[in-house]
């Protein structure tokens, strides 16, 4: 029997690699569901009738469904973490009420993990297979929406209330928001303030904020930046220097 040979032109190729990408990439926080406590809570009711008595493979096979199809990949809506830890504590809220269970010793160990890994199956490979599948949750997707994104460089810059000198020569700011400040060679010493003009604190004078050094001497004052006016010239603007 001849095969049929299939030709794809150049766009519907193109097309099928494009198809194949996104089948193939992870999960994302944006197209993560937000589950209420109410809905973790039902869930955790579910989980606990399943691991109470006498455990089967069967009920493993049940609870790694639910899992899947339910919490896995999903946000928590209370706190925008992601939804097996909320789920977690009402599986141990809800376990630690069901007395039979409890007084038996053979679950609410403080996790479900916990009590999957002592539950008594037929086939251990069945709950090993679960145990992996919820430390990939843990350890990937949980991590990825609970990881802080980097600062950007437009959020540690700090407004510079002394803007009027930064085109000046010499002028260099530096440190980390909040705490940035500049340097600025003047009159054969150097200016230093912080860039949002707070008071430079004991020992000087409150509410200085601009310190003058030269020689090893050093003085302070308060200064700001001003956009001019009638008899006042634009720039920075100084008070008396102590």
């Amino acid at each position: 029997m001849v095969k049929k040979k299939i030709r794809l032109t150049e766009s519907q190729l193109i097309d099928l690699i494009k198809k194949s990408m996104v089948s193939e990439q992870a999960p994302t926080a944006s197209a993560s569901n937000s589950l209420d406590d109410s809905t973790l809570r039902g869930i955790a009711d579910r989980i606990v009738d399943l691991m109470e008595g006498d455990v089967e493979n069967s009920h493993i096979e049940e609870l790694q469904g639910i899992l899947e199809d339910e919490v896995f990949g999903n946000l928590s809506a209370k706190d925008g973490k992601c939804a097996y830890k909320q789920l977690n504590k009402f599986y141990v809220s809800k376990a630690a009420e069901s007395n039979a269970w409890y007084k038996s010793g053979t679950g609410n160990l403080g996790s479900l993990i916990a009590d999957i890994t002592n539950a008594s199956i037929d086939t251990d490979s069945v709950k090993n297979d679960l145990i992996a599948l919820i430390n990939k949750e843990l350890n990937g997707f949980c991590k990825t929406v609970e990881t802080p994104l980097p600062v950007t460089q437009q959020q540690t810059t700090q407004t510079n209330k002394f803007y009027c000198v930064e085109h000046l020569e010499g002028y260099r700011a530096d440190g980390n928001s909040p705490n940035q400040y500049a340097n600025l060679p003047w009159k054969g010493g150097n200016l230093s303030f912080y860039l949002d003009a707070r008071a430079l604190g004991s020992p000087y004078p409150a509410g200085n904020n601009i310190l003058y050094e030269k020689g090893g001497k050093k003085w302070s004052t308060k200064g700001e930046c001003v956009d001019g006016g009638p008899g006042i010239p634009k720039g920075l603007k100084l008070g008396t220097w102590t």
